[in-house]
């Protein structure tokens, strides 16, 4: 059996949770098992959140909006979700527009180049500063 290649928990318990994959073979059951842990992760969510999705080592060809990553999973629309801050994959530049904060009702999508910049926003948008960045390996 092969062993899943991604990782989802709280870097904050209820305030900041995390995705990443390990390696560039994301299977369709990756994708699956990401958002059933997500989804079991948020079943208990009382208070607004955030969430950091790690794409550094994600094939992807572009950066997508947030209205297609909301679309495409229903995780980003959770009436709590506050910021999604998207880490890019390594191989991708962000043009300037991609990295102003975009919204869709209360959701708010900013991409980043770097685990550590995905940290240093959300302290600035949060008051907890306590993020622990050993998650992301």
């Amino acid at each position: 059996m092969r062993t899943p290649n991604y990782k989802a928990g709280w870097l904050i318990p209820g305030k900041v949770a995390a995705l990443t994959h390990f390696h560039a073979e994301i299977t369709r059951e990756d994708m699956a098992g990401v958002l059933t842990e997500t989804m079991a992760l948020l079943k208990d969510v009382k208070d607004t959140f955030h969430i950091i999705i790690d794409n550094r080592v994600a094939p992807l060809d572009r950066i997508y909006t947030l209205e297609e990553l909301q679309k495409a999973s229903v995780v980003l629309n959770h009436p709590l979700l506050e910021y999604v801050v998207i880490v890019k994959p390594d191989h991708l530049e962000l043009e300037e527009e991609e990295m102003t904060i975009h919204s869709a009702g209360n959701v708010h999508l900013k991409n980043v180049s770097s685990i550590q910049e995905a940290a240093g926003f959300l302290c600035s948008v949060d008051a907890d500063p306590d993020i622990d960045l050993a998650f992301f390996g």
